[in-house]
């Protein structure tokens, strides 16, 4: 009785947020009303909080897996069935790779409804700086599930999708993957605290960089050495114009490294990107995350670059012989 009251609770509130985005996105609203329903949302926000959960997802949970299937809109590729997410994807919490799930825990059903999810990668080779820390898609993706043998050093953050209503571009819950972002990381802090992750290990995104190429849309990127390219990318990083930097460096994150040739080349983000990928570095401590947080607020971008990374920004490019063709 309590679980079912717990989850009508949580369905008329995820249904009343979604009315409420809904409404806030239609032209003609007077002020009073827009600020009268942001209120309602901030409150349904902060009772959710107490409501939705992070979860590792179990692969031998099929009714979870069946969720994911072909719900990764960045990387396609490992999505195409239950069978491929276990073979690709979701491990458990001593293989290589796995996936953890922002849920409503309270369904009529008694599953999980997953409204976001974010795919990890446990890295165990040496870390000295960002720059080694892993940085390819494709290779990452394409590792059969195995058994981690050595402590891991780094987890990296990739894929994530928030989920939609079934048939519609509705999210499930508009926003979920920031809230999964701000959970995920006392999410793993617990598990270092419980001994189950090292006290020194690495957290990062590996993300597209979606607007690289449109920022530079006169350049034959085919024409570049590899460090003309990362020059280009630490200048564009300093615009804070990227739409994924602008939500990670909201939530307080060190830029850490640019990857080249590391996403799929097939895929949008792939092409809007040069191919290149980013390396956004996560901290533990929440007041060092709150320090970059404050420092991407007043556009203080160079502050965030990783040491290596800021030496680009002495560099030159000599933009006129890299021009595209005319016609």
């Amino acid at each position: 009785m309590f679980f079912n009251s717990r989850a009508a609770t949580v369905t008329k509130l995820l249904e009343r947020h979604r009315e409420i985005v809904g409404v806030q996105s239609a032209n003609g609203i007077d002020a009073p009303t827009r600020q009268k329903l942001a209120l309602e949302l901030n409150n349904i926000n902060s009772i959710l909080d107490g409501y939705l959960q992070l979860v590792e997802i179990d692969p031998d949970h099929t009714k979870m897996l069946e969720q994911l299937v072909g719900n990764d809109t960045v990387h396609d590729k490992g999505t195409e069935s239950v069978e491929r997410l276990r073979e690709l994807r979701t491990g458990r919490s001593d293989t290589q790779k796995t996936a953890i799930a922002l849920v409503n825990p309270y369904t009529t059903s008694r599953v999980p409804e997953i409204l976001a999810a974010i795919y990890v990668y446990k890295h165990t080779g040496a870390i000295a700086s960002p720059k080694d820390l892993p940085g390819n898609i494709p290779h990452i993706i394409d590792q059969r599930m195995a058994a981690v043998s050595e402590a891991v050093s780094a987890l990296i953050f990739y894929s994530i999708c928030s989920m939609m209503l079934p048939g519609t571009k509705t999210h499930l819950l508009k926003g979920s993957g920031e809230r999964l972002i701000n959970m995920l990381f006392p999410f793993v802090g617990k598990r270092i605290m419980q001994g189950q992750l090292p006290e020194n290990i690495w957290a990062s995104t590996l993300s597209p960089f979606r607007s690289f190429c449109a920022a530079f849309p006169d350049l034959d990127f085919s024409k570049m050495t590899d460090e003309q390219i990362i020059t280009l990318a630490v200048s564009h990083l300093e615009t804070g114009r990227d739409p994924v930097e602008r939500f990670h460096g909201g939530n307080g994150v060190m830029f850490g490294d640019v990857k080249l040739r590391a996403n799929t080349p097939e895929s949008n983000d792939g092409r809007g990107g040069a191919g290149a990928m980013i390396n956004y570095v996560y901290d533990f401590d929440p007041a060092v995350r709150a320090e970059r947080q404050a420092l991407f607020k007043s556009k203080q971008f160079a502050a965030l670059l990783a040491p290596h990374l800021a030496a680009y920004r002495n560099l030159v490019v000599p933009t006129a012989s890299l021009r595209l063709r005319a016609g």
